[in-house]
């Protein structure tokens, strides 16, 4: 789970707490989305605001948070942030809330980042919102020259080191390990991109 923090001028120290399965698709990260219904709160925890899905927080911490509002997914729309991870520049809006009817709460944040070149779910919402698609990686899954701390390295080979990296500029709330299905190739066992290509 990381926390993408607000644009300066907006509310100081509070931070989108949002997560993922796939850390080395936030380089490509875009959006964050919300459901439009499910009620969200800003809480006060450590000495800093988070924002997330109000029915996540006794899964998340324990009694020591204070709930400072709340709100519906659909009032976060548009709301902006800074991006975790900046080296793609991109050349539409980009870095603000969106609605996704996807999003649960079973687990995670009740946030989710939005990658639109690596899921089915981001790249409708990519169109539906005109995101930019980022698509750093070759065809062979490797993070192109661009991606200077991770260049020719595999993706998946990078999360390791992206999760250093997140937990080393402070920005990073938990790790944790997560059994969930993932497609890999049936000849060489390895693991299987969603990747959007022209055609």
């Amino acid at each position: 789970m990381e926390k993408e923090s607000l644009p300066d001028g907006d509310t100081d120290n509070t931070y989108f707490l949002v997560w993922t399965t796939t850390p080395w698709t936030l380089i490509s990260n875009v959006a964050l989305a919300v459901h439009p219904d499910v009620d969200y709160a800003k809480i006060e925890y450590s000495g800093e605001k988070l924002i997330l899905a109000e029915a996540r927080l006794e899964a998340l911490f324990e009694s020591d948070f204070e709930i400072l509002e709340r709100f519906k997914g659909h009032e976060l729309e548009g709301m902006s942030y800074k991006r975790l991870f900046d080296f793609v520049p991109v050349d539409k809006k980009s870095f603000y809330v969106v609605l996704g009817d996807f999003v649960t709460t079973e687990d995670g944040t009740g946030i989710v980042h939005i990658a639109p070149a690596f899921g089915e779910d981001d790249y409708q919402v990519g169109l539906k919102y005109d995101l930019p698609l980022v698509r750093p990686v070759d065809k062979r899954g490797r993070f192109e020259p661009i991606i200077v701390d991770y260049k020719d390295v595999f993706v998946k080979e990078a999360d390791p080191k992206i999760i250093s990296d997140l937990k080393a500029r402070g920005v990073l709330f938990r790790k944790e390990i997560i059994e969930h299905s993932y497609p890999h190739c049936w000849r060489c066992d390895s693991p299987l991109l969603y990747y959007a290509r022209e055609s």
